[in-house]
């Protein structure tokens, strides 16, 4: 796969399943559905992060800054990383220790993570 494929599927599959999940709410009825499917999409990014430090490279790139906000949401959507998706959660911590994805966040972004 390559880094433009990655970011449209990103974009398309992964952020459209987040809409839909906001528009749901957490109690909605698709909401578990939508939750495995975002799930099951997100660890099949496992092995493009298990050997190297960002998204199929060593070095930061536009699809790993496109992931890094979703992965920031997931406990506002009810989704864990499921015990099979250390690679990823290493990834994900990886990201969010970053300086810049630090300052980018807002308050009610930083306040996801503390409730």
């Amino acid at each position: 796969m390559t880094h433009g494929a990655a970011l449209h599927r990103i974009e398309r599959d992964w952020y459209g399943l987040a809409a839909k999940l906001d528009k749901e709410g957490p109690q909605g009825s698709d909401a578990p559905r939508l939750r495995t499917e975002l799930s099951d999409l997100i660890l099949q990014t496992a092995d493009f992060v298990r050997n190297k430090p960002y998204f199929m490279s060593d070095e930061i790139s536009l699809v790993d800054v496109t992931i890094a906000p979703l992965l920031w949401r997931l406990p506002r959507w009810q989704i864990e990383f499921p015990k099979d998706g250390v690679a990823l959660q290493k990834y994900a911590n990886r990201l969010f220790s970053r300086p810049a994805f630090r300052l980018s966040l807002s308050e009610q972004e930083r306040e996801m993570r503390i409730a």
